[in-house]
């Protein structure tokens, strides 16, 4: 099994989620045609694709095990429509602990310049403030599947990546975000965050840290040790991944 799939890295959204959240949660709800694909992705399954066409509109086949869907945009928007869920909520998350967060920031209303004049470029995903330290967001979605060297709309896909150590993806695309944004970013004083994400499940390491540092805000119950403070953060750390991975 690919490092990526490895179990605690890509299957934590099987698991039980705290247990104020019901069953009827759509945040954890899939139907039974997303259940499938998400399982066939995971497990590196064929998956039926007999009403769809046999090729993308770049031009490329439709392969069974479902990468062409993470790699192409003219194929589908999953990528995409990941990006925008997790948005909305790690917009929750932040309200959970009690900070209001902004998205859709123009950098320039900050006095950021931006990395180029590509549209897509222009803003970021999230802003908010933990003890008067300003923090910016910007979330990227990445296939571990991406061929090295992808052609205009990745027409060759491979598997080679999979291979590659758990993790190893997400933390190319933080070294991606960071080398576009970070320095601009810390340049006016602002705490730049890369929320990167594997189309698999396993997060990137800042997105874990960050994840911990607004744990610690969960209030505790009082007169708690410090194994219950630990238990307790840990907790909400698998429920936020467990909602995370659901979306």
């Amino acid at each position: 099994m690919p490092p990526s799939l490895l179990p605690g890295a890509s299957l934590v959204w099987l698991a039980v989620g705290h247990p104020r959240y019901t069953r009827g949660d759509k945040r954890k709800c899939l139907n039974n045609y997303a259940y499938r694909l998400a399982t066939a992705l995971t497990l590196g399954i064929t998956f039926p694709l007999a009403s769809l066409a046999p090729s993308c509109p770049c031009g490329a086949g439709i392969d069974t095990l479902g990468d062409h869907f993470f790699l192409c945009s003219r194929a589908t928007a999953e990528r995409v429509f990941k990006h925008n869920t997790l948005l909305d909520v790690f917009k929750a998350i932040l309200a959970e602990v009690g900070i209001t967060a902004v998205t859709e920031v123009p950098l320039r209303s900050l006095n950021i310049t931006p990395p180029n004049a590509q549209p897509n470029s222009q803003r970021m995903d999230l802003f908010f403030s933990i003890n008067g330290e300003g923090v910016l967001c910007d979330i990227t979605v990445v296939h571990p599947c991406r061929p090295e060297n992808s052609t205009a709309h990745h027409t060759q896909v491979n598997r080679s990546n999979a291979r590659r150590p758990g993790g190893f993806a997400a933390a190319g695309a933080e070294r991606d975000k960071d080398r576009k944004y970070g320095a601009n970013c810390r340049q006016k004083g602002y705490t730049f965050v890369p929320l990167a994400a594997e189309t698999f499940g396993r997060w990137g390491g800042e997105t874990l840290t960050l994840l911990r540092r607004l744990a610690q805000r969960r209030v505790l119950p009082p007169a708690s040790s410090a194994e219950d403070r630990a238990f307790f953060h840990e907790g909400v750390m698998n429920h936020w991944g467990s909602v995370c991975r659901s979306r």
